[in-house]
């Protein structure tokens, strides 16, 4: 529990969510003693986020809860809690929580409820309350009056227990209006859960339509329920306190690495002799993008295998070596391993190995140019070769419809070598990323929602998972966390 400045600077006592993610959001947590309206359709966490509220607040904070329940009797919901970690018997045996299970006795009349509700509020010392739902709780009652004022009671038990409470309230599914329109008049706070599809993927929001004293920079959050209700913040980029050289992941006869076990994991590897296509979305920003690239250098580098690369938009041969130098590559092996393409530049002298600047006149005299430097690092290294091209850069310098041209040249090559080519696209791009995509033996997409950073497999198919930047290894990596 806390006291942070609220609107018009007004110090107001907090409570914890016990839901990861979210206290930070609403500076520090849920006004202490507030009635929070919790809505949403059935499927989206309700449940979930009030037993975290519960369980969290008696186990970690010392605040002993009461969930009365008119949906879901007590040994459905024990069962169900623990299934996911949660020990609410545990408590119940320490005298930290009840359920005031309520299902087969709604036909009590109004003045009994709330009496029932009152005597474990003062008995047990409650200070978090969880009804679930409000909206059945009402179903049985015959008058409309009832309903209200049942409400205005809860209301009045609440602010004279002082208990911080949730009141969960249903959406029929289609519906927009929160519960019986009249609840909201008498919440502190209002927080609806909804879900929605992304090319035919679940993605979960968490909308804050009201919050009594808070002051908010957005109000709308991604979520998942994996592992808990977890509550995502924009993408921020880490930083690295003890840089460490690169940790390969070696490959298999059959696959490349992406550099990211996680990664691995999600789409199954890197065939060998296959294309890649990373698509990138709006709003993608350039750390956020080097998580899904770098990585896969890195693990060729790391275990002596050369990379030719033409870069993104954003990046030349001066930012991909001080990547490589992050990721802690030797000067021998950049010199030996790396090479970035660039156009000619006769006003640019440049003393490095590590550039490669095509000769010739026409696009079949650049590519073949090109193919040799390939087969000479291939032999050299006795391994096959990593190939990086940024669509936007290629269709600039070489034009859509040469690029088109070799495309087909390009990706033969690397299937009949054993190697791997990545093509990365940028906004801008589309037809000649769709190009690409039909060829395509992996094609990933990476877009930007409520300034969170979002991964999914076209191909092979994926749900959406949220990409987030961990640096505990001494250099950035991508850590997925999937939208269940």
């Amino acid at each position: 529990m806390g006291c942070r400045e609220g609107e018009g600077g007004v110090i107001t006592q907090r409570v914890s969510t016990g839901i990861e993610g979210l206290d930070e959001v609403l500076q520090g947590g849920f006004p202490k003693g507030s009635m929070i309206l919790l809505g949403g359709n059935p499927g989206t966490g309700k449940t979930i986020f009030s037993a975290e509220f519960l369980y969290h607040g008696a186990r970690d904070f010392f605040e002993n809860g009461l969930y009365v329940s008119f949906s879901e009797g007590r040994d459905a919901f024990i069962a169900n809690m623990s299934s996911l970690g949660l020990d609410f018997e545990k408590l119940e045996r320490e005298g930290k929580f009840k359920i005031l299970d309520l299902v087969t006795v709604k036909e009590a009349g109004l003045d009994t409820l709330m009496e029932m509700m009152t005597s474990d509020i003062d008995t047990l010392g409650v200070e978090r309350l969880v009804i679930d739902s409000f909206t059945a709780m009402a179903n049985a009652f015959a008058k409309p009056i009832d309903v209200r004022i049942a409400l205005h009671l809860l209301s009045k038990i609440v602010r004279q227990s002082g208990c911080t409470t949730i009141v969960i309230t249903e959406i029929p599914t289609g519906e927009q209006r929160i519960g019986l329109g009249i609840e909201e008049f008498v919440s502190d706070g209002i927080i609806v859960l909804e879900k929605r599809w992304v090319e035919g993927r679940l993605l979960r929001e968490l909308v804050v339509e009201k919050m009594r004293g808070t002051r908010m920079a957005r109000t709308r959050f991604l979520f998942t329920l994996h592992n808990g209700f977890k509550v995502f913040q924009p993408f921020k980029a880490g930083r690295v306190e003890e840089p460490r050289r690169f940790q390969p992941i070696p490959h298999t006869e059959e696959r490349f690495s992406t550099g990211s076990e996680e990664l691995d994991e999600i789409i199954g590897g890197l065939p060998r002799g296959s294309a890649v296509l990373i698509e990138f979305g709006t709003e993608i920003s350039r750390e956020a993008s080097m998580l899904f690239s770098v990585p896969i250098m890195a693990n060729f580098g790391t275990q002596g295998m050369a990379m030719i690369i033409l870069p993104c938009s954003g990046f030349n041969a001066e930012t991909i070596y001080e990547i490589a130098k992050e990721f802690q590559l030797t000067e021998e092996e950049i010199n030996d391993l790396l090479r970035v393409i660039e156009r000619p530049r006769p006003y640019l002298k440049r003393d490095v190995d590590y550039v490669f600047v095509p000769k010739g006149q026409d696009i079949r005299e650049v590519y073949e140019g090109i193919a040799r430097l390939r087969q000479e690092l291939r032999e050299r290294t006795g391994k096959p070769v990593l190939g990086f091209i940024g669509l936007d850069t290629a269709g600039i310098v070489l034009g859509e419809e040469s690029l088109r041209n070799i495309l087909d040249q390009i990706v033969t090559d690397t299937r009949i070598e054993g190697g791997l080519i990545v093509f990365v696209s940028k906004p801008g791009v589309e037809g000649i990323a769709q190009y690409v995509a039909n060829m395509a033996d992996i094609h990933v997409r990476v877009v930007c929602e409520n300034g969170v950073i979002l991964f999914y497999g076209v191909r092979p198919r994926t749900s959406l998972y949220v990409a987030e930047m961990d640096c505990s290894k001494g250099y950035p990596m991508p850590k997925f966390t999937p939208i269940l």
